[in-house]
């Protein structure tokens, strides 16, 4: 009787096996299922550019990093196609970007900016998510932590309507600077909005029904819109509240900033150690890519850090300054100690950057807020006070969570994107960097480099039109909706944020069907499936050869 060694077939057909597996299980993770409110821009994000940072013209003075493309003849090219966003956000005029020309490259690059940490940008990954287009996932968040709603006032309830104002020319492109004022119309002392859109046309009105009939008829609402500078209004309405009210207007002129005021505010307490000096590169990065990216636009940076009282300071800020080298020598010359309990003075911190020389005319304002707590019980009220502040300021905050992010302080953060249409930003352990990142509660989401996340959220602002991700690393799933701890906040440090009044309606987030389910498990089992296939098959095949060897 023939004697026959299996194990070189064995492993042949195992490694094949596994290669099968890989090649079929390629991006099985990132095929998440669409129905529902999720992720606004994976439809898009794996086919469509958001922009390519090309060279247009050499400027050797110009600082450099290392996370730039590689320099082209044909110019940037810019996408903004979103379900949420039409056709009239993406008909702004295209951004321009300088970059030295490749054979000055070395030569630039000697007069980098180095911050003493040695780290290198482009490694930390992250994730964002637009609650303003997928409101109704921020209702569920809150349905979630009545808690929190209800201990620390904030100003946005599960039961409020959101309503998109959307300003625009009679070219359909966005207006900026318009003046919207909603009141009621038997008491116009009673306003619930007076704002002016920002460089995409757009503002928001929450409405709020104090009884919570759905029988009665929606309330209607006076309307009324100022074009820029002017004190007459040109459109004078009623309106029932809706998704989205579009407001165009004929002799409007619409224009894109011509100036940048870009605020960094960031928690530098012990808690944030693990990553701070990663975040310091990429922040360095991000200020050098911007500078070089809009040359002509007017640009200035500003730097608030906070930590807690009793600490070494609790809040140090910055104003802004047109300098490049000074904000990047302050930044890198900040540190991570103190906090010792677990909030932190983020209340301070927001008060700090309502302090800031914000410009008026014609700005894109743009403020990120990172950190991984939220502020003490007694401070929570004053920092809702401050966000609404800096609503009225027309600044953009694009909340940043970091670390292990504890769920009061996302709903803080991602309350402050909503109120001033932003973005909430938020860390991934894509990267390998830092302690575990707390996963938001949200349907699903695009993981991209930070540097690249972010400067898009700026590039957005300047172009006046929505710019989708152009390197998806990842989709994933989000964390479900759950309780989470409350935080206590006593009713005498709390001062309640007066609700307009208005409509409300029932939300809801639609879960996969059965079906959906079980492509999406086939979809990540793949690899799994096609090893336990192929071993079977090579377990058969061998059993027949040992039997005709008999």
């Amino acid at each position: 009787m023939l004697r026959r060694s299996y194990s070189a077939p064995i492993a042949s057909l195992f490694s094949s096996s596994l290669m099968f597996g890989l090649v079929c299980g390629c991006g099985a993770g990132n095929d998440m299922p669409t129905s529902g409110a999720g992720y606004s821009d994976r439809a898009v994000a794996r086919s469509t550019p958001s922009y390519d940072e090309s060279a247009a013209a050499p400027a050797p003075s110009r600082p450099s990093t290392s996370s730039t493309s590689t320099p082209s003849a044909s110019g940037p090219t810019y996408s903004s196609s979103t379900p949420e966003h039409n056709s009239r956000d993406t008909a702004s005029s295209d951004i321009t970007l300088t970059e030295p020309a490749p054979g000055s490259r070395n030569e630039h690059r000697k007069d980098e900016f180095v911050p003493r940490s040695g780290m290198q940008s482009g490694l930390l990954t992250a994730g964002s998510f637009d609650d303003v287009a997928n409101y109704n996932e921020y209702l569920n968040l809150l349905r979630s932590n009545p808690h929190v709603v209800s201990n620390c006032r904030l100003p946005i309830t599960a039961d409020m309507r959101q309503t998109v104002l959307q300003v625009t020319d009679g070219q359909g492109r966005p207006v900026s600077h318009a003046r919207c004022i909603v009141t009621s119309p038997h008491n116009e002392q009673n306003v619930m909005l007076d704002l002016c859109t920002g460089s995409d046309g757009r503002t928001t009105l929450l409405t709020y029904n104090g009884n919570h009939n759905l029988q009665q008829q929606p309330q209607r609402l006076r309307l009324q819109v100022f074009l820029p500078g002017c004190d007459t209004a040109v459109i004078d309405e009623l309106r029932t509240p809706q998704d989205q009210w579009d407001i165009v207007l004929q002799q409007a002129q619409s224009t894109l900033p011509t100036q940048l005021d870009l605020a960094l505010v960031i928690d530098t307490t012990g808690s944030m150690g693990d990553e701070l000096d990663y975040l310091k590169a990429e922040i360095d990065s991000i200020a050098a890519t911007v500078h070089r990216m809009f040359p002509n636009v007017d640009q200035r940076f500003s730097l608030i850090t906070y930590r807690d009282q009793g600490d070494e300071y609790v809040c140090r800020s910055f104003d802004f300054t047109e300098s490049l080298s000074d904000f990047r020598r302050n930044l890198d010359a900040q540190t991570a100690s103190g906090g010792g309990d677990f909030p932190e003075a983020m209340d301070s911190a927001l008060h700090s950057a309502l302090q800031l020389n914000w410009r008026n005319s014609n700005t894109a304002r743009v403020m990120f807020l990172v950190g991984d707590a939220p502020p003490h019980a007694e401070g929570a009220a004053s920092a809702v006070t401050a966000i609404n502040d800096l609503r009225q300021k027309g600044v953009r905050i694009f909340p940043v969570g970091a670390s292990g992010v504890e769920k009061s302080a996302e709903i803080l953060m991602r309350t402050a994107s909503v109120l001033t249409m932003g973005q909430y930003l938020f860390l991934t352990d894509h990267s390998g960097v830092g302690n575990a990142h707390a996963t938001p509660s949200v349907s699903s989401f695009a993981v991209e480099k930070l540097d690249r996340l972010m400067i898009r959220m700026i590039a957005s602002e300047l172009a006046g039109k929505r710019l989708v991700p152009q390197e998806v690393i990842a989709i994933e799933r989000g964390e479900p909706y759950s309780w989470a701890a409350p935080i206590p906040c006593p009713q005498t440090s709390c001062e309640p944020y007066s609700k307009p009044i208005g409509y409300s309606t029932q939300f809801f987030v639609p879960e996969p069907s059965l079906l959906e389910q079980l492509a999406q498990w086939i979809r990540r089992h793949t690899m799994t499936m096609a090893i336990a296939v192929l071993t079977f098959a090579m377990v058969v095949v061998e059993n027949r050869q040992h039997g005709r060897c008999r």
